[in-house]
């Protein structure tokens, strides 16, 4: 089921393992988008042929790119949470990924397009001018050093080159080409393209093997991984990126959206790599697999509505006017019963994690709560837009925004799977060995306060292997104790 604030029950790691693959989970629920991204996305299941699932992910990847850095919610009382999601949604060749892309990405791109358009017919030359002729005042004062007469004059002339030197600075920002969006971009690449005013980029790829390869660290000498500005530009920390023979790239507060179409393969190769789990990037990205395969063509084939397509660009574009480029982000506040709704949220799983059937999966679990904060963001923007900082996130928008967040975790559950099979059955043993070691009895009071092997956990690796353990309540002198034992008759 999908998470319900007003209910104690949620998905769970056993409703996961049981889970029918074909059951209402298995695609995104896209009437939890705002209508006209919603609206879209259904356009786009039938125009393209593919699953609700690949639809609303690039349509909710098209939404959080055109917000950019330029609005944040305040999660806390002394912490924030902006609108950029990383997308990582599977989907086999021929499917019609690269379609259903294409008409959820094409407002976007088609913006991107105008900008630069823009900057190029209006800005560009009176920019390259502006430059020059600052160039030209600081090689003026540079022979005026040499006949400065007195301290007094050569502090005159060096307050004067200090504002020059800074208008310099913001000419060589403004110079540069507008570029709101990057595909196969190694992290050089990527911080060049982020040093913008608003220090946003969206990357976005319909076939993202390269990037995947970028990421591996293909272009890395030393054989490592490259995905440290991935981590920064997700939290909006401070980055610093080194360059050969070049001044280092540092920006202040980058945002990155990312919106990745793969294959299968490499959802479990990126998970299959440890450094990406415990160095935090695979629980920042919201995955699923959309089990999309080519599909037949009907005698009739559906073309998306005009409307359907107006309104949905029109709302694209109306978000890129207002957020995108913003220095400063403007800042939204949440009502008091959507931050009571997100709060016991973020509760819900912090209990499930420290004693429950998610502690396994912590780096995974951890982040749940901030998707959902940064998906209410989304759904508030796409619901009010242009004046989306002027309206508080409501109670039925952040319930939107936990029910689609519980539904990546479930995803996310479902491809974590194999791993935490795997994780059981190491954790299996060892306690299989300890309580062997022992003389094959361990009280579970022992277990937990000196084995770090809680009764949830126990109950989880016994439920899995009911043939290696027994589980008797024993008298031992006093009140009788329960005690695990090795299961010698099977």
């Amino acid at each position: 089921m999908i998470y319900d604030p007003n209910s104690t029950d949620a998905v769970s790691n056993q409703d996961v393992l049981k889970s029918d693959p074909n059951d209402f989970l298995e695609q995104m629920p896209l009437y939890l988008l705002p209508k006209p991204f919603a609206d879209m996305a259904e356009a786009i299941v039938l125009s393209a042929r593919v699953p609700p699932s690949l639809a609303g992910c690039c349509v909710l990847g098209a939404l959080s790119a055109s917000i950019g850095s330029g609005l944040r919610v305040k999660s806390g009382p002394d912490r924030y949470s902006s609108s950029n999601l990383y997308l990582l949604t599977s989907a086999s060749s021929g499917s019609g990924k690269s379609e259903a892309f294409r008409h959820a990405l094409a407002p976007f791109f088609d913006a991107e397009r105008a900008a630069v358009d823009h900057w190029r017919q209006n800005i560009q030359a009176s920019v390259i001018a502006d430059k020059i002729i600052v160039e030209a005042k600081i090689d003026e004062l540079k022979k005026q050093v040499k006949k400065a007469d007195g301290p007094l004059e050569l502090h005159d002339i060096k307050s004067e080159m200090e504002r020059l030197q800074t208008e310099l600075l913001q000419l060589e920002i403004d110079i540069k080409q507008p570029c709101y969006s990057s595909e196969d971009a190694t992290s050089e690449v990527i911080a060049i393209r982020m040093q913008n005013s608003s220090e946003s980029l969206a990357l976005l790829s319909a076939d993202s093997g390269s990037v995947i390869n970028n990421i591996f660290g293909r272009y890395n000498k030393n054989g490592r991984t490259d995905e440290s500005i991935y981590l920064k530009a997700w939290s909006g920390d401070s980055c610093k990126v080194d360059r050969v023979q070049r001044p280092p790239i540092i920006l202040e507060q980058p945002r990155m959206s990312a919106l990745f179409l793969v294959q299968p393969d490499k959802v479990d190769s990126l998970l299959s790599e440890k450094s990406f789990t415990e160095g935090g990037l695979i629980p920042r990205f919201l995955v699923c697999h959309t089990n999309a395969k080519p599909s037949p063509i009907p005698e009739e084939e559906y073309a998306i509505e005009h409307q359907t397509k107006h309104r949905y660009c029109e709302a694209i574009q109306a978000l890129l006017r207002a957020f995108h480029d913003r220095t400063q982000p403007a800042t939204v506040t949440p009502s008091k019963e959507a931050k009571k709704c997100l709060r016991e949220y973020h509760n819900h799983i912090a209990e499930r994690m420290a004693d429950g059937d998610l502690k396994d999966i912590t780096p995974f679990a951890a982040r749940w709560a901030e998707q959902a904060w940064r998906i209410a963001l989304c759904i508030h923007s796409g619901e009010h837009l242009d004046h989306a900082e002027d309206v508080e996130i409501s109670q039925e928008t952040a319930v939107k925004a936990i029910q689609l967040a519980e539904w990546f975790s479930h995803h996310q559950l479902m491809v974590l799977r194999s791993i935490r099979r795997q994780w059981v059955e190491d954790r299996c043993g060892k306690l299989f060995n300890l309580v062997q070691s022992n003389g094959g009895a361990v009280s579970f009071r022992n277990l937990e306060n000196s084995h770090g092997f809680n009764r949830s956990e126990i109950d989880q690796i016994t439920n899995q292997f009911p043939n290696r353990f027994e589980a008797k309540k024993e008298a031992t002198g006093g009140r009788p104790s329960e005690i695990l034992r090795i299961n010698l008759e099977k």
